[in-house]
């Protein structure tokens, strides 16, 4: 479930949320801060521990600070990326290399096209969970990506 995008929030559900994904229900330990909420962990003072915030939620709080009760609403904790799928080959370290290699793995990016372009993120699992490993992926049969750090940094031709 989600925060609710309008109406009164109070901090024990908000806490819920975030720390299990669930509006109403869960045991909540101790102080809430919501700072802790944002940033994760217990550092400013909360009773509990709780995750990072959750950017692929459509809604969520800024990092800055002050942090707000209303930049919450609409939050949701289990939000999952939206990615499209993209056919390539596995990923080597030489650009000349994969130029030969075949195109038969699958793997998920993040961007708005049908295939990964500068600056998408990249992943090999739908999740979005694992980004790619660095490295040069063919994706057409005219070329392909450079991935570094999980991103695509540059496209090139065979």
């Amino acid at each position: 479930m989600a925060i609710p995008s309008s109406g009164a929030l109070d901090f024990l559900n908000m806490a819920r949320e975030c720390a299990y994904g669930t509006w109403g229900s869960g045991s909540i330990t101790g102080a809430i801060s919501l700072r802790d909420l944002v940033a994760g962990g217990n550092t400013y003072g909360s009773g509990q521990s709780y995750p990072s915030i959750n950017t692929n939620s459509s809604s969520y709080p800024p990092s800055s600070t002050p942090v707000q009760t209303n930049s919450f609403y609409s939050y949701d904790k289990d939000a999952t990326a939206s990615l499209t799928s993209f056919s390539s080959s596995v990923g080597t370290t030489s650009s000349k290399a994969v130029c030969g290699q075949s195109i038969g793995s699958t793997y998920y990016h993040d961007g708005s096209g049908t295939s990964p372009t500068t600056g998408d993120d990249v992943y090999s699992d739908s999740a979005g969970t694992t980004s790619l490993s660095d490295g040069y992926y063919r994706t057409t049969a005219l070329g392909g990506i450079r991935v570094i750090s999980g991103s695509v940094n540059n496209a090139f031709l065979c």
